[in-house]
């Protein structure tokens, strides 16, 4: 999927993007990754999904492949159709995209991440994914809020100023994301229409330079 479909497509979506610890800002016939560090391609895009996820359907441990198929008969699908990464894990064969991409070594996959005590309302354990709380306290501001805080302790007072001119991240949806919620404000902004995020790139016909954020750019235009 081209990148620019992606961020169309995405309405359902929020998506923090941090742009290597600086803003982004739209100006007319300026490219959104001149802001970048030009030596650098390093940007963190957390996708936050919403509704459950069957982890033991999406990547299974081949090595309780039995004690599942006991738990789990009509669900378990055949060994033999499952997408084989090693001797201990394999993924569901609809994932044959992702497959590809951890062929090529550009996927990790995190296993055992949780916090004690589950809490089985969806919507309490998202308040606790996106603070990074423990599940007994209540904490109103998110993980990568308090990130930005360390560094801003006084935002947004005096912001944004000529050192930071921009939003410190982009979400992508109709409210801005609570994982960027610092002390007083949120750290990112919203944008509600992603359609409106192809037209950004209209008009930039000038030559992309050889750096990481041009390969970016030109591959946006794509």
């Amino acid at each position: 999927m081209k990148r620019r479909k992606f961020l169309q497509t995405s309405l359902a979506v929020s998506l923090p993007v941090v742009l290597n610890g600086m803003g982004l800002r739209v100006m007319p016939r300026r490219s959104i990754f001149s802001f970048i560090n030009p030596d650098s391609d390093r940007v963190l895009v957390l996708i936050q999904l919403n509704g459950g996820n069957d982890g033991l359907n999406m990547v299974i441990p081949l090595d309780f492949y039995d004690q599942l198929a006991n738990a789990r008969p009509n669900l378990l699908l055949p060994q033999s159709s499952l997408l084989q990464l090693d001797d201990l894990h394999a993924f569901h064969p609809a994932m044959t995209g992702l497959k590809a991409v951890y062929d090529d070594a550009g996927l990790t996959v995190v296993q055992s991440v949780g916090y004690p005590n589950q809490n089985r309302s969806h919507f309490r354990s998202t308040d606790i994914w996106t603070s990074g709380s423990a599940a007994d306290e209540v904490v109103t501001t998110g993980w990568l809020g308090r990130w930005f805080q360390g560094d801003h302790p006084d935002f947004p007072e005096g912001y944004p100023n000529a050192d930071f001119p921009d939003p410190f991240a982009i979400t992508m949806g109709s409210t801005v994301s609570a994982t960027c919620q610092g002390t007083v404000a949120n750290f990112s902004m919203a944008i509600a229409d992603p359609t409106s995020v192809g037209g950004l790139f209209e008009g930039f016909d000038d030559e992309v330079p050889d750096t990481p954020y041009g390969h970016e750019l030109a591959f946006l235009r794509q």
